[in-house]
């Protein structure tokens, strides 16, 4: 599914002019559709409407003139996707973050790292992605005895002591 969710969202990017907005709004939509029972179920009964189910996400926004995202959620309503709709956004999410110049990272390591030693890897991953902004998020793992794994744009950066240790084994 994660093809189908691809194809959407690369579908509305391409189509929409306020592409931060409608963000927003693909994140706010995700987010209900994960937390609310109530609201997941309706949008999962197959006996309401997609046009009653429109009214709902219509009532969501407040800009009611982003006609290109209205007529997006009535196709994925009319294809039975609606489901999809946390990996479009995440799928969106990252083609706007392409647009937009910016990097996730995920920074593993074996304990603290000092605010200088973040700024570092920070700056060495804003030039190999010739990024505008990094996003970080710091995580620790005491079973990597020592160095520094960071995930970046889908790979895995492993500088430890752990992984070192079994190749050399």
């Amino acid at each position: 599914m994660a093809a189908v969710s691809t194809r959407y969202a690369d579908a509305l990017i391409n189509s929409v002019d306020n592409k931060d907005e409608i963000c927003k709004y693909l994140e706010n939509i995700a987010t209900f559709y994960k937390i609310n029972s109530e609201f997941k179920e309706t949008f999962n009964n197959p006996r309401i409407t997609d046009e009653v189910k429109l009214d709902i996400i219509k009532e969501m926004i407040p800009d009611k003139k982003e006609e290109k995202f209205l007529n997006f959620i009535s196709l994925i309503l009319k294809e039975n996707r609606f489901n999809l709709i946390d990996d479009i956004y995440k799928k969106y999410q990252g083609l706007l973050d392409e647009i937009n110049k910016k990097i996730n990272i995920n920074i593993i390591t074996s304990s603290k790292l000092l605010d200088e030693e973040i700024q570092g890897i920070t700056e060495k991953f804003k030039k190999i992605y010739s990024a505008k902004e990094v996003n970080y998020k710091v995580s620790i793992d005491e079973s990597l005895i020592g160095g520094v794994k960071v995930i970046a744009g889908g790979k895995v950066y492993d500088d430890t002591i752990k992984t070192k240790l079994d190749e050399m084994l």
